[in-house]
């Protein structure tokens, strides 16, 4: 998969990164995520993150989905 296809319009401007967890969840993030590989692989931050899809499809290419918000 890779870089994900954000629609930035519809996400506040405060979260500059994305990325999709191992179970196809997807977040948006403050600050840049990091791996964190528990029983389930996830991205993780030390700022706010929300929540803006969950396709329900698990990512076995997870690790390659952070995507930095374009610059304007």
């Amino acid at each position: 998969m890779g870089m994900l296809d954000i629609d930035w319009s519809k996400v506040h401007e405060k979260y500059k990164w994305a990325a999709q967890d191992e179970d196809g969840k997807t977040f948006v993030f403050e600050s840049k995520p990091f791996l964190f590989e528990g029983e389930l692989g996830v991205w993780d931050s030390f700022g706010y993150m929300v929540l803006i899809e969950n396709n329900g499809e698990p990512n076995p290419d997870w690790k390659n989905t952070l995507t930095k918000r374009p610059e304007k």
